[in-house]
């Protein structure tokens, strides 16, 4: 018995006197890697306030910045955020801090909530429902370095003379695997903004169940601060009650590809939108779908874009990034052969229906001996390649011609001070359209063809064509 005893205790006291303290300084080596993350970030950077490290627990205050983002920050200087780190390290993690995690072998747990005083603050001046602080992290790495997430805001209202917010509870769950392959998903059931500045107008806006995907593979981190991955949104309904806009079944998803062999970033967009309703347009959308391309797009630029950022001194002028940035786009992005893909637009009226695709790029690899400056953008045109197809029913063309030639027949009448009704407007406006779109016709602007107008434009090596037809340049 004492023969087993002793066995149990060689083997158990390695496993409570060394592992904590390893785990301890693993975890905090984790934390030291978050911050270095962090800054690596365009605009972001963090710093620790202080890191005490414990035995089975260690504690800190990271402080993040936020700064060079216009229109958040206040004369250049940066927005900061103290967040409150506690770690539990292992080998044995109970949970006890989250009902996310239960007991189990691992690396540490981590919480980050706002500090103390933060906290204290935002639950005076929000009403909040439940208990807890009123945002919370928490993850947990196992012992093969396997990180798990979870996130919450806690549901809350604000209520000032100038602003109302009113936020369901927010949640959020993820995993880091060994891959170093990031993968989030969130979910919102419903925000509500209504904004009120005195002297100006009022914006309200409702959006319902609202959810997010993330994955990027962040060993695969480029220097030019981009992932591969893929981003997912959908909102199953958002109504902007100032501007009577009503969307439902919203989905956007976005990839980000990488090409290591030619140093260029691909990136894929695409939207769909069930129904789209403005009040401005009188009509109703549905079956929108929109994708977009940007290709060949140079990470040397983008890299050379930051550094720019960085060293542009503060009196910079049009002058200063017109020969600046304009050398740059010339040298590092413009030999890529950049391209610009509308690669699909259709929707549907009452009306009928509209599509269009397009491609906008240049042909790099003439550009070496092109001998171009930024001062003089127009060289460039003799290397541009462009194309535009579109083509619309008879019926929805007559409506867009309605609606611009009420705006423009209105704006006239205005001026001459002249007494008239909607109905007027509107008779006026109809009146006109049939002879607007024959003279569009007859001048090749639109070619028309059972029922639909069709409109195409080619560009390429200084020539272009106008619906097939040659069409002269004013250069």
């Amino acid at each position: 018995m004492k023969k087993i005893i002793s066995i149990l205790l060689f083997v158990i006291l390695p496993l409570l006197l060394v592992v904590p303290g390893f785990m301890g300084w693993q975890a905090e080596k984790s934390m030291q890697d978050t911050a270095a993350y962090i800054n690596s970030l365009p605009a972001y950077s963090a710093k620790w306030q202080s890191y005490k490290r414990g035995w089975f627990n260690s504690e800190g205050v990271m402080l993040v910045s936020v700064g060079d983002i216009e229109g958040l920050t206040h004369e250049s200087e940066p927005v900061e955020l103290p967040v409150a780190f506690n770690l539990a390290h292992g080998p044995f993690l109970l949970g006890d801090k989250t009902k996310a995690f239960s007991l189990g072998l691992g690396g540490f747990d981590l919480q980050v909530t706002l500090l103390d005083q933060h906290e204290a603050y935002l639950h005076n001046v929000l009403s909040v429902i439940g208990e807890g602080p009123l945002y919370q992290l928490v993850a947990r790495m196992d012992l093969t370095g396997k990180v798990a997430l979870h996130d919450r805001w806690l549901p809350f209202e604000l209520t000032t003379e100038a602003l109302s917010i009113t936020a369901d509870g927010y949640e959020g769950e993820g995993a880091i695997g060994l891959d170093r392959k990031l993968i989030y998903t969130m979910a919102l059931p419903r925000i509500s903004i209504k904004a009120m500045p005195s002297g100006g107008s009022t914006f309200a806006m409702t959006a319902q169940a609202l959810k997010a995907e993330l994955s990027a593979e962040l060993a695969s981190w480029h220097s030019a601060q981009v992932a591969p991955g893929k981003f997912f949104i959908s909102v199953g309904s958002l109504k902007n009650e100032t501007a009577s806009v009503v969307l439902k079944g919203m989905h956007f998803e976005a990839e980000a590809k990488i090409d290591a062999i030619n140093n260029t970033l691909n990136y894929l967009s695409e939207l769909k939108v069930g129904s789209l309703r403005v009040a401005a347009f009188d009509t109703e959308m549905s079956d929108i779908h929109l994708k977009l391309s940007y290709l060949k797009f140079s990470l040397v630029f983008l890299e050379s874009y930051y550094a720019f950022l960085e060293n542009m001194p503060a009196n910079a002028d049009a002058e200063y990034w017109q020969q600046y940035f304009g050398d740059l786009i010339l040298k590092e992005l413009l030999p890529a052969s950049p391209e610009f893909k509308l690669d699909t637009l259709e929707l549907t009226t009452e009306q009928g229906k509209f599509s269009a695709r397009s491609l906008l790029t240049i042909e790099g690899g003439s550009l070496a001996n092109a001998n171009l400056n930024p001062n003089n953008p127009i060289g460039l045109l003799p290397f541009m390649i462009f194309n535009l197809d579109a083509e619309i029913e008879a019926a929805l063309a007559v409506r867009f011609a309605e609606l611009y030639l009420r705006n423009q027949i209105e704006q006239q009448w205005l001026m001459e001070e002249r007494v008239f009704t909607g109905s007027e407007l509107n008779e006026a406006a109809a009146a006109q359209v049939p002879s607007v779109l024959e003279m569009l016709v007859l001048q090749g602007f639109i070619a028309s063809q059972q029922n639909i107008y069709n409109f195409n434009i080619d560009y390429k090596k200084g020539q272009a064509t106008l619906n097939g037809q040659p069409m002269p340049l004013p250069f």
